[in-house]
């Protein structure tokens, strides 16, 4: 209760009701005042780069903290590769429930203390439509061939299931689309940013390529051939 409270807070302070508070009779037109004593300022300090900056990193921190509040555990995409978040990775109840050896952490910052408790490796990528994360496909997938992993970024949302579509992409042989439905249907809020997703379809067009389709001309030809009887 007491977190809820505090984030609330955080997103509009001399906000009683959102903390539960009864707003006295007759103190709108107070507020009104206050509002109009306030707006100068208000208006000046979000033309400072430096205040636009400050409540921007407040709102993130505000939006992490709600996301952190009703997440729940990691997702089980197969019996051994598991998704989640930075979140997720800290929590030993987690990691012991579910039996993981391994970590996989795609994200900007590296957690030293687990080196010592789980087989561990960092591919630092940002999450921007201009980083590059394919180049780390190969790499990933060849980690996530041993032990029972969690691939993980800072919220689970854009970077490590990106990773983990670019696994089932090359090693169960399914579309993008495919991939990320599987992977939706499990981590309802996943979201892999537009330049990951286009770094995927040319993955999947390079897999594609590499796979021998000996099936489909067979198939092409079925109708002809009983044509002939």
């Amino acid at each position: 209760g007491s977190a809820f409270v505090l984030v609330a807070s955080g997103f509009s302070q001399g906000s009683p009701h959102l903390l539960g508070e009864r707003r006295p009779r007759g103190s709108r037109s107070g507020t009104r005042k206050q509002a109009s004593t306030w707006a100068p300022l208000v208006a000046l300090g979000s033309q400072d780069p430096r205040m636009k900056e400050k409540m921007k990193l407040n709102q993130k921190n505000n939006y992490m903290f709600l996301f952190l509040l009703f997440q729940g555990g990691p997702v089980e995409i197969l019996p051994f590769l598991y998704l989640g978040s930075a979140y997720h990775a800290s929590k030993c109840e987690f990691l012991a429930n579910l039996h993981i050896t391994a970590l996989l952490n795609v994200s900007r910052k590296s957690s030293d203390s687990f080196k010592d408790q789980y087989c561990y490796k960092w591919i630092p990528v940002e999450d921007s439509h201009t980083a590059d994360i394919s180049s780390h496909f190969q790499e990933a997938i060849d980690f996530i061939a041993g032990g029972k992993i969690l691939v993980h970024c800072e919220a689970g949302i854009s970077r490590s299931p990106t990773i983990c579509m670019a696994y089932l992409m090359k090693t169960k042989k399914l579309r993008l689309d495919e991939a990320f439905d599987y992977i939706k249907q499990r981590r309802s809020l996943i979201s892999p940013n537009f330049g990951f997703m286009g770094q995927l379809l040319q993955y999947e067009s390079e897999i594609l390529s590499s796979t021998p389709s000996v099936a489909f001309p067979v198939l092409l030809y079925l109708p002809l051939y009983w044509m002939c009887f």
